[in-house]
């Protein structure tokens, strides 16, 4: 790709973000070009976090170019063939890649699909390599038979095999497994002949260089003698059994790191990871050596994309129940997975220690803790971006929910109400404390929120002892007072959404008209 051309497509994939968007990509790629490999955009749910990775990509593809490369490859991940098809039309900047609908999004099929890709003089001339996957059928490696497209595929590489020359139609049976129609309609031929012309392509360096792959592969030796078995046993149509399926699976994984092998990709984008936290795992199952394999070279760039990247509370019950708090260790697992170094790991727990003893220690009147808060949000920043909408509502910059330009006003009722049900809650010898968001949620909790089980515990307690509800009825910023909408007197203000509301409704006297029609969506 000339320069001109990588100028031409920052220019214009950059002209169509927002201004906030424009300065993530621009931190993006900071990062990526001073030793932070993997970054974390967490901006709030929809402000564009498709359009960053965009972004993300052009401005990585540049910086590939200064390195030296000749083809930049781009895996995107997320969690489902649906998305995939959504989005890689978004992230395809050159408008090489998206044709049709994507498919083959199971890792154990990319050794076809890179070998399309990289001999695709489009693809070659658009320098940008877009790779779609789909971690729970392309990682998740199951007891399952996996797809028919993957079978095909399967079957199209091991039977140009020497091992399994004399085998073709008991090793075709036993890769039909139950899919009869759609193996004889169309998956045996389209793969067939894909891979007979990538083999006229590549003037049979592929599926050779596959085959190799496989010769070498640790365990082929005990792989192609259970297969060979179960090949003798299908040949006089024995029904398949768990034994065929973990043959099958074997085959999966087997496939799945060749191709993890030959991917080889300068940029993982991985959409909503929190969906498949999995690939941040590092244990010793296939599962995780796979995700290991693919997600450790020394040159991939890695952008998470997700607004919940970790838990972001654990509440005392389940700490209690647990013995754990989730949302911390949740939390430490994504930073630790960010800054996969060790002094960096090192020194960024340090920092958020010594930040956490301070809260824990804290004093009115200490003001040392907004320097311990300060150093904890830059030790952050090394690794993570976010966003969030009310930020940017005030500079005009994000028009899509403009009546949003202020913090809620907290009043003393809204902490009150909170007390007061926090109270009436533990005299029903309840295990769970009040959720904050619950309180939050309506005003007057008492006459509202039915059918709520935390107020339908209470109401159950109170039935069975109503001498000491005259007591508790008192704590009138629970209940609507009737007497005083009887009156028309003002009702205490007990829920800061509410008032809110109310501000934005009741402008210009609207309330004391009989009846307006609906104006404001």
């Amino acid at each position: 790709m000339s320069q001109f051309n990588i100028d031409e497509i920052e220019k214009r994939t950059l002209s169509g973000l927002k201004d906030f968007q424009r300065a993530t990509v621009e931190r993006v790629d900071y990062l990526f070009r001073h030793n932070q490999n993997r970054v974390l955009v967490a901006d709030e749910v929809g402000m564009g976090k498709t359009l960053i990775a965009r972004g993300a990509i052009v401005k990585t593809a540049r910086l590939r170019i200064e390195e030296k490369d000749d083809l930049f490859k781009v895996i995107y991940i997320c969690s489902n063939q649906n998305i995939a098809n959504q989005n890689i039309r978004k992230l395809d900047v050159t408008g090489k890649n998206a044709i049709g609908s994507v498919s083959d999004t199971r890792l154990s099929m990319q050794h076809l699909k890179i070998t399309e890709q990289e001999n695709d003089p489009q693809i070659k001339e658009g320098f940008i390599q877009l790779i779609p996957l789909t971690p729970e059928t392309s990682f998740r490696m199951t007891t399952g038979g996996g797809s028919v497209q993957e079978r095909a595929l399967m079957y199209a590489i091991l039977r140009r095999m020497p091992d399994f020359k004399g085998h073709a139609a008991s090793l075709e049976k036993f890769m039909i497994m139950d899919a009869v129609k759609a193996w004889d309609g169309w998956a045996k031929w389209n793969f067939e002949n894909r891979v007979a012309e990538c083999e006229k392509m590549t003037k049979g360096v592929y599926p050779q260089n596959v085959i190799e792959k496989i010769l070498n592969y640790q365990e082929y030796e005990s792989i192609r003698d259970m297969l060979l078995n179960h090949l003798h046993e299908r040949r006089y149509n024995k029904q398949l059994t768990y034994s065929n399926y973990y043959v099958m699976n074997k085959l999966r994984v087997m496939f799945a790191r060749i191709s993890v092998s030959m991917l080889e990709p300068d940029l993982v984008i991985m959409d909503e990871f929190q969906r498949f936290k999995f690939l941040l795992s590092s244990d010793d199952s296939e599962l995780g050596i796979l995700a290991h394999s693919f997600l450790s070279g020394h040159d991939t760039r890695v952008l998470l994309l997700s607004a919940t990247p970790y838990k972001l509370y654990s509440t005392l019950e389940e700490i209690d129940e647990n013995q754990i708090d989730e949302h911390y260790a949740e939390f430490f697992q994504v930073m630790n997975f960010l800054f996969d170094d060790e002094v960096k790991d090192i020194k960024f727990k340090e920092v958020w220690k010594n930040y956490s003893h301070a809260l824990s220690e804290l004093k009115a009147g200490d003001s040392a803790i907004i320097r311990m808060k300060e150093l904890a949000e830059n030790a952050m920043y090394q690794g993570v971006s976010r966003t969030e909408r009310i930020s940017v509502m005030d500079s005009g910059d994000y028009t899509d929910d403009s009546s949003v330009k202020h913090h809620l006003q907290i009043d003393e009722n809204d902490i009150n109400s909170y007390i007061q049900m926090s109270r009436l809650l533990s005299k029903t010898d309840s295990n769970h404390s009040l959720p904050v968001d619950y309180a939050k949620s309506c005003p007057y909790l008492m006459s509202f929120m039915k059918k709520y089980k935390i107020k339908e515990q209470i109401e159950k307690y109170y039935i069975k002892h109503p001498d000491e509800f005259g007591s508790e009825r008192e704590q009138c910023l629970l209940w609507l007072n009737r007497n005083k909408i009887n009156k028309y007197d003002e009702l205490p203000k007990t829920n800061a959404r509410l008032e809110a509301l109310k501000e934005k409704a009741f402008t210009g006297g609207a309330e004391k008209y009989l009846w307006i029609p609906p104006s404001l969506p």
